[in-house]
């Protein structure tokens, strides 16, 4: 069984992105939409190197791919440092689902009795299913968070206040938007790195480009539309204050006092997005330190990564404290160079510098 690319596709899209809405409008505040645009052109373009990148050596993943271009010890010194990347990238999707279930349902529910039934569904679809499993669970899955985030805004036209965006442009200026874009684009990429790993699953890895560019292209303008309405309906002062200032937007809809607390269906929409989203970072991590350690031991890799992430989220007794390190401080000064730009620039040269000389 391989991975379509269909279900690659919403894989990508079901990591979750709005948490990037937070740098956008503290930055731009009713010019978000600014920040998000110049973002959006970053993760596409970033997504293409990736996608590319896989794309060098067909059937074959991350960790092959540079114990051919660079040697034994080089690749997995390559390798680690994605494998770290996916970690913390599974450790902090956690913690948020954890946060947003906490609060929202469960807010005198001690925490590891709420991350626990998450942890054991991750191990469960992992060694069950592995990423055939998620591909297909993407499938029903990754529909339906399509809909809850594009279908509020269809009921919001009437409580929007277009004047909420102005000024244009005269509060910021091009230094506060670029600045405001790295964060931005830093929170936006979680789903990107996946084709690295990925590609080598699919049936025709030829077609991952195409199908990790429009995810991570409709993941942008989902950033875009929910940066918009949020000033439009909370204004440029309020949004920002907000941690989820799109899922209070949605509270706001009411349609004859008839349709009200969409909200309510938002939760359980996002629970499930957050499955795929871990479940795919959770493959990605045990899949790579097997490849490091022993192939063999792949199994136990998902039940230790598990078992770190689920430390992670009960040791950080402070709400938000490993959201904010890793996003603020690692993403954006390490990752972001490195892992994004850095290394996939060098794969690609140096698979472009081997293809020519054998040719």
């Amino acid at each position: 069984m391989k991975l379509s690319g269909n279900q690659l596709f919403w894989i990508m899209f079901c990591f979750q992105v709005h948490y990037a809405l937070m740098p956008a409008l503290q930055y731009g505040k009713q010019d978000a939409w600014l920040i998000c645009l110049l973002s959006g052109a970053g993760v596409i373009a970033i997504t293409y190197l990736m996608a590319k990148v896989s794309q060098l050596s067909p059937g074959d993943n991350i960790a092959d791919l540079c114990r051919k271009l660079l040697g034994k010890w080089a690749g997995k010194l390559i390798l680690l440092l994605y494998i770290v990347v996916w970690f913390f990238l599974t450790a902090v999707t956690l913690r948020e689902w954890v946060d947003y279930v906490y609060l929202k349902l469960l807010p005198h529910t001690p925490i590891p009795i709420v991350v626990l039934p998450m942890s054991l569904l991750l191990i469960y679809v992992n060694l069950k299913g592995g990423i055939f499993a998620i591909g297909r669970c993407s499938q029903i899955i990754g529909p339906l968070y399509f809909l809850i985030g594009f279908a509020p805004v269809l009921l919001m036209f009437g409580i929007m206040d277009w004047t909420n965006l102005l000024p244009i442009y005269a509060d910021t200026g091009v230094h506060q938007i670029v600045k405001g874009a790295v964060p931005t684009l830093g929170n936006t990429m979680g789903g990107a790195m996946m084709p690295l790993m990925l590609t080598a699953f699919m049936q025709q890895p030829q077609q991952a480009t195409k199908y990790a560019v429009r995810a991570m292209g409709l993941s942008s303008l989902w950033v875009l539309i929910a940066a918009l309405i949020s000033v439009l309906v909370l204004g440029s002062h309020l949004a920002p204050q907000l941690t989820l200032p799109w899922v209070v937007s949605i509270r706001s809809v009411s349609i004859l006092n008839f349709i009200q607390n969409i909200d309510a269906i938002a939760v359980f929409v996002y629970s499930f997005s957050h499955f795929i989203a871990l479940s795919a970072s959770t493959f990605v991590t045990s899949y790579g330190l097997a490849q490091l350690i022993h192939k063999k031991l792949w199994k136990l890799m998902v039940v230790c990564v598990v078992g770190l992430s689920f430390l992670a989220v009960v040791l950080t007794s402070d709400v938000g404290h490993i959201t904010n390190l890793y996003r603020d401080i690692i993403w954006v000064r390490w990752v972001l160079p490195v892992n994004m730009l850095g290394i996939p620039l060098l794969l690609w040269i140096m698979g472009k510098m081997k293809k020519g000389a054998l040719q």
